[in-house]
């Protein structure tokens, strides 16, 4: 199971520089990559607190897709939707995830919710900013019961 907000971040980082090294005769050039095909795979999207103490996992349609360029810049879009399952609940999910680190200053954010079948609507939204010299200067969650 992937928790996608803790585990994707690192894997990033690795391909961020696996990918300058190949790419650094042509600087300035773009480079687009689809990373991976979510479908069917489980993807722990993290803690649906306070609303449940329960992790949101969501199965079902989706994708990872990242753009590199030259100059060292990164961009990276994920989406997934279908079936999910937060403890002995179960709905309708989705949860979208972006990440880009532009001139040395990483923003992530990213927004998930599910539709219980038992009636209840949770959504939550973040945002994450890490300046150039490391220092996170923006971590904002909010969650919404309903």
């Amino acid at each position: 199971m992937i928790r996608i907000r803790a585990a994707i971040v690192p894997v990033i980082g690795g391909l961020i520089a696996a990918l300058a090294l190949a790419f650094a005769p042509t600087a300035g050039a773009t480079t687009q990559q689809t990373m991976v095909n979510l479908t069917g795979i489980p993807i722990d999207v993290g803690s649906l607190a306070p609303c449940l103490p329960y992790d949101l996992v969501i199965t079902g349609i989706g994708h990872d897709h990242s753009f590199f360029n030259g100059n060292g810049d990164f961009w990276e879009n994920a989406t997934v939707e279908g079936t999910g399952v937060a403890g002995p609940y179960t709905g309708h999910a989705e949860a979208w995830f972006t990440n880009n680190d532009n001139n040395k200053t990483q923003v992530t954010t990213f927004k998930d919710m599910i539709q219980l079948t038992q009636g209840t609507k949770i959504q939550q939204t973040g945002t994450f900013v890490i300046n150039a010299n490391g220092v996170p200067v923006v971590t904002k969650v909010t969650n919404s019961c309903s």
